[in-house]
């Protein structure tokens, strides 16, 4: 791009360009629409000549940037070089631009130097204006904002809002998912394609939303870590037990076939456990009806006894959701619940 002395000249031909532009429109009867194309060409070629300056402002507060939607996007491969400014809302930095050209002259710097503060002044302004309107926003409108905005600003945004707010989110993305109970990878970056269709945004923000709350200092206290995988289910369908005011073992249909070859086993042992397949006891344990008990599916669980009494067992991660489907209510609709 030549030298920064070279850089410099033409940035200042270019600013004072800039300042003749409204009257050059005049002269050729321009409308409002060919001069701002005029006036976008100049400050698109302002951008490019100081996108040092402008990476050093967003660098400086990038969270408040990315919100704004001004970022970098940086290469997942050696040597990991800034790709390139991603802006999802160019205007930020036109109007810093045009801050710079209009009050140069009174702020005693070179237009160079000059840039980096009117991006940063610009950009905190634009976050005070997006925070008060994020402490607004339903659950509706964060959804509208998801389907606009691309997934690097959505994280930044997230970032910012209320408890209620993200668990408001979690369950309008829950229902847009089918409602359905579903394993998420915590461990692991969710990868999806470049260009990803409207549900594969909905399945990464939930991802990322489950991920934020699972990494909270308290959630890793109280579950001894981050968990590698979570299970996801509709909070409002629980089924709780009358009796007790707890709730019914979402694993039932699982843990059912399980304690009844348990019982079997110990009863092989010398264990004097009276009619081990009784089905009051295991609907009991559970927290369910006998009714519920003999509407779960037969789940293809795999049950070893070990000759001592013991039994172990194996089951599928798809095994795990249809046992969670099958001790939910059958209404849908509410919130989501590991």
């Amino acid at each position: 791009m030549g030298s920064l002395t070279e850089r410099n000249k033409l940035a200042a031909q270019l600013v004072l360009l800039f300042r003749k532009l409204p009257s050059e429109a005049q002269r050729l009867d321009w409308t409002a629409e060919e001069l701002w194309e005029h006036e976008r060409k100049v400050l698109e070629k302002l951008v490019e000549l100081h996108v040092n300056q402008i990476l050093t402002a967003i660098l400086a507060n990038f969270r408040s940037a990315g919100l704004c939607g001004i970022y970098v996007r940086i290469a997942q491969s050696p040597p990991y070089h800034v790709v390139w400014l991603q802006r999802e809302n160019p205007e930020i930095l036109y109007r810093a631009i045009r801050r710079a050209i209009g009050s140069l002259a009174t702020s005693g710097k070179q237009f160079h130097e000059y840039i980096n503060v009117c991006v940063a002044q610009a950009i905190a302004e634009e976050t005070l204006e997006l925070i008060e309107e994020l402490r607004q926003h339903t659950a509706g409108d964060l959804l509208k904002l998801c389907d606009a905005a691309t997934l690097e600003r959505m994280t930044f945004v997230i970032e910012l809002l209320s408890k209620t707010q993200r668990n408001a989110l979690r369950r309008l993305l829950f229902r847009k998912l089918d409602g359905k109970a579903q394993l998420l990878l915590i461990d692991r970056e969710l990868n999806i394609p470049e260009q990803p269709t409207p549900k594969q945004r909905y399945t990464w923000l939930s991802w990322y939303l489950w991920r934020l709350e699972m990494h909270k200092p308290e959630m890793q206290r109280a579950l001894g870590g981050v968990p590698r995988v979570l299970a996801v289910a509709d909070g409002d369908r629980m089924l709780t037990n009358r009796k007790t005011g707890q709730p019914a073992d979402p694993l039932g249909a699982i843990h059912a076939p399980v304690w009844r070859e348990l019982g079997r086993a110990l009863n092989r042992k010398g264990h004097p456990i009276k009619d081990p397949e009784s089905e009051s006891r295991l609907a009991r344990s559970i927290g369910v009806s006998r009714e519920k008990l003999r509407n779960y599916p037969e789940l293809p669980i795999q049950i070893t006894p070990d000759g001592k009494g013991a039994v172990h067992y194996k089951y599928t991660g798809d095994d795990l959701l249809k046992a969670i489907e099958a001790s939910l209510r059958k209404k849908p609709g509410g919130p989501a619940s590991t």
